[in-house]
């Protein structure tokens, strides 16, 4: 794990935010896929998410969505889920010593505050999983204010994903 942490913080920073964003958007997608056709739960993932692909919006409706899911969202989500998380778990001793289970922590809880649906929750946080694993890697090696805008990058960019899915 150690080698696969010291290839990935020697990364350029645009290259690491890339790579990381398509790891997430590739497991969240297998995810999905291995949920629905390989165990064979049935879930409606449109309604869980609130789209109506009936109602595609435009004008004022489309920038607003684009501002709060890819602007204000993971500005304020990064903040909370990500560095005041990980300052306030890294006050206890067996967190801080663990960043696997620093992580999971992490990711649990930013799967629940999207959704109380098991499904959204595991996608939603195999996504807060790979943003804590970039958080920590980048503030031990940078500062905390890097990792923030790093893993704000990635947010906004993983965000663009379903904000295209909602006006096609």
């Amino acid at each position: 794990m150690n080698k696969i942490n010291s290839f990935l913080d020697k990364m350029r920073i645009p290259i690491f935010i890339i790579v990381i964003t398509t790891t997430i958007i590739l497991f969240t997608t297998l995810f999905v896929i291995i949920y629905t056709d390989v165990i064979g739960l049935d879930i409606d993932t449109e309604k869980s998410y609130s789209i109506d692909k009936a109602n595609k919006f435009w004008g004022l409706q489309a920038m607003y969505v684009f501002m709060m899911t890819i602007i204000f969202m993971p500005l304020i989500e990064t903040l909370i889920f990500q560095t005041l998380l990980y300052n306030l778990l890294i006050l206890f001793n067996s967190v801080k010593n663990n960043s696997f289970i620093l992580i999971s922590i992490s990711a649990l809880i930013f799967g629940v505050s999207h959704s109380f649906h098991p499904f959204i929750i595991l996608q939603i946080g195999i996504a807060g999983f790979f943003l804590m694993f970039a958080y920590i890697l980048k503030s031990r090696s940078r500062n905390q204010f890097d990792a923030y805008l790093i893993v704000f990058c990635i947010h906004a960019l993983r965000n663009i994903v379903p904000f295209i899915y909602k006006i096609i």
